[in-house]
């Protein structure tokens, strides 16, 4: 196999050094943005040039964003180019597109890399399928947040977790895609395409992000013998879909309580495995493009999604702690008035706390109490 590799930053060299190890499969082109970049006779600032390299099979793009990814991926797939991403940001915004298009052109498009790193995640979801339906979803799918609500647990103020973070390149100095569950919520959207086959636009899913989490959350928390973890969520109710990204209350007992700093920890329900877990390192350049690399050996015996449209219902129902500005003393769900302005609520839909929530600058956090 003769592979073209679409940036060569942190996961782009790690795929390098990984592929240029193996003798089955040669990287015959490198695409970089500057001429300054240029350390390897294989690299080019030209995408026409690498697209047109000789007997080429394969793009592998790693350079994230949304574009020039998805110019690049979508123009590759029409030269019959099986594609190979760890781009869950581009696959979010353009996947029915290019859904399409690689049926239309008879090629592949993988995505491994792009939810949980290291851990074979969507693969995991493809194999149980195999002989289960996938029923539900959830984990910690962010190792950023999962770092800082460590080192937060641990006794750090958020601001310093946050720029622990940073240094240690776990978190970019433009936090907000971590820190308010956008990513994560990429992440939702592609294993809901890969366990439900359904895509649901972006601006379907609720997102509550840590942003605003505070000492009184911690707090709480121990009081509980608790502990907060930002997670990702996907329910499939006899056809009724609930997706949605919220910090959550989590029992010590819980297996997930224990995956620490930038850890990730993947857990699905289906009809006869019942649960089954994956965790492992879900961010950096090494599991990333270990995941990368898979792909590409899995190339042409690939699964194929049938994706539909669906709505996100939010049927699902649970508890949940809100901290506002000022406490609303009409809310009609409360159960309990934790301090001056926290509740928790009465068992409720995700369908009625969006609806209260959504857009109401009076709501400071919100998480979700698993009992």
């Amino acid at each position: 196999m003769k592979v073209a590799l679409l940036g060569c930053g942190v996961v782009g060299k790690e795929v390098r050094r990984i592929l240029d190890e193996r003798e089955d499969v040669e990287i015959v082109s490198i695409l970089v943005k500057d001429e300054k970049e240029i350390d390897d006779e294989r690299m080019t600032t030209s995408f026409e040039e690498l697209l047109n390299k000789d007997d080429m099979d394969i793009v592998v793009e790693c350079m994230g964003g949304i574009e020039p990814a998805f110019s690049y991926v979508k123009k590759a797939m029409l030269h019959h180019k099986h594609i190979v991403t760890s781009n869950k940001k581009m696959l979010a915004n353009h996947y029915l597109e290019l859904s399409k298009l690689a049926k239309e052109n008879q090629v592949s498009l993988r995505y491994e890399a792009s939810v949980g790193g290291g851990i074979p995640w969507i693969h995991e979801m493809h194999r149980v399928q195999r002989i289960d339906k996938i029923q539900r979803f959830y984990g910690i799918m962010n190792g950023t947040t999962n770092y800082i609500l460590t080192q937060f647990e641990e006794g750090e103020s958020f601001e310093k977790a946050l720029k622990n973070a940073q240094m240690n390149g776990f978190a970019e100095q433009d936090p907000t895609d971590d820190i308010d569950g956008y990513d994560v919520r990429y992440k939702c959207m592609l294993s809901a395409i890969t366990s439900f086959h359904i895509y649901l636009e972006e601006e379907s899913i609720p997102v509550y992000g840590i942003r605003n989490i505070s000492d009184k959350e911690m707090k709480y928390a121990n009081q509980k013998n608790q502990v907060i973890k930002l997670m990702g969520n996907g329910y499939d109710e006899e056809g009724n879909y609930s997706i949605y990204v919220i910090p959550t209350l989590l029992p010590k007992t819980h297996p997930l309580s224990n995956v620490k700093n930038e850890t990730n920890g993947l857990f699905m329900k289906s009809t006869t495995l019942s649960e089954s877990g994956y965790i492992g390192k879900g961010a950096g350049g090494t599991p990333t493009a270990h995941a990368v690399v898979q792909d590409v050996l899995s190339i042409p015996s690939l699964e194929d999604d049938f994706i539909q449209g669906a709505t996100n219902a939010l049927t699902h129902t649970g508890r949940f702690y809100i901290r506002m500005q000022e406490l609303d003393n009409h809310c009609a769900f409360i159960s309990e008035t934790i301090n001056e302005n926290t509740i928790l609520s009465k068992e409720i839909s995700l369908q009625t706390l969006y609806d209260y929530t959504k857009g109401n600058t009076n709501i400071l956090f919100v998480m979700e109490v698993l009992q």
